[in-house]
């Protein structure tokens, strides 16, 4: 525990016996002078410490980029979002790449997972909110046929591009092990938060508003 500085100026200057005994004049100079050092040492220890800081949070942020984008899949929030391209039921080209730049909101689902229906009028819902912000909003389809998918897109009236993982690959990137997941991705291409079962409108305006 750190002693007060009175208390450590009056316990070396004011000693006597084997400790150190000075007159009023030399002891106010030492006093002044003890003051500037610890003055000094304090801004100087203070501005290191914040630089020493800074470079540490700077090389743990890079290292945290480098493993999330060594690792070609997505585990955790900070890692980085495989790209992927897919084929819309619509007929259109959705790229990741080509989207991020602003938020991205990738919902995984299928038209047999009951949460996933539950979810869907949610998710058109904050589509409908967003959509004018610069978000991004993609379904993607897993292991369901085509007819199903598209029965099930009109049924819930999405508007936002979905289409299907035809190869399971992004099934694997992702480490869909149940469905639905939702994953929502920055500006930068990281994953800031993941979801796993049925999500509501509330918590994705909540994780959307945060990176808005």
């Amino acid at each position: 525990m750190p002693v007060p500085l009175f208390t450590l100026l009056y316990s070396t200057f004011n000693r006597t016996g084997n400790g150190i005994c000075m007159s009023g004049k030399k002891r106010y100079f030492a006093i002044v002078f003890v003051l500037s050092v610890l003055l000094l040492s304090g801004c100087e220890e203070g501005g290191a410490g914040s630089k020493a800081a800074s470079a540490r949070d700077n090389q743990i942020a890079a290292r945290a980029e480098t493993r999330a984008e060594a690792k070609g899949y997505v585990g955790e929030v900070g890692d980085r979002a495989v790209p992927f391209t897919l084929t819309t039921f619509t007929g259109d080209t959705f790229n990741l790449t080509d989207a991020i730049g602003g938020p991205v909101l990738i919902n995984l689902w299928a038209s047999w997972c009951g949460p996933c229906k539950y979810e869907a009028p949610e998710l058109q819902r904050a589509y409908e909110a967003y959509k004018d912000k610069g978000v991004v909003f993609v379904g993607v389809a897993l292991q369901d046929t085509v007819e199903s998918s598209t029965a099930f897109i009109k049924r819930f009236g999405w508007t936002f591009p979905a289409g299907p993982d035809d190869t399971g690959d992004i099934m694997k990137a992702y480490r869909a092990m149940a469905i639905p997941m939702t994953y929502i991705v920055d500006a930068k291409g990281f994953v800031t938060y993941i979801h796993i079962g049925a999500i509501n409108e509330e918590t994705i305006k909540r994780e959307l508003d945060r990176l808005l």
